[in-house]
């Protein structure tokens, strides 16, 4: 997804339209912060949107209250993608497998190695 300023989507307004025919999600920021989005016709409507993040906190509300649960802080996972480089994907993976107490199957060892840190064990 792309970002730019107010002034870079009036002078390239044709290019960015293209990109987005193209499928490409493009942001307009004002003092780094989003204001607007320009998106294919035919995408998702808000709606539908909307139902799906209500759904998405329902599910968690529901996990949050079994017996022992205890989420792994923002620092927590910031420290496992810093310290063994590990990916936002491979973050929430691991968050999950702490989540639920199960192990953990990869071969990556920036993986493997941020899943001992945070004491899940590894199926090898």
């Amino acid at each position: 997804m792309a970002t730019v300023t107010p002034f870079q989507a009036k002078t390239r307004f044709g290019e960015l339209l293209d990109r987005v025919v193209r499928g490409e999600e493009i942001v307009i920021t004002r003092h780094e912060k989003a204001v607007a989005r320009l998106v294919p016709e035919g995408g998702a409507n808000l709606e539908h949107t909307r139902q799906a993040v209500a759904e998405l906190r329902a599910g968690r509300s529901v996990i949050a209250k079994r017996r022992g649960f205890k989420p792994l802080t923002d620092r927590e996972i910031k420290d496992a993608i810093e310290q063994g480089r590990t990916s936002v994907y491979d973050a929430t993976y691991l968050e999950l497998a702490v989540r639920r107490k199960l192990p953990l199957a990869s071969r990556d060892e920036a993986l493997c190695k941020a899943a001992q840190g945070c004491r899940v064990k590894l199926l090898l």
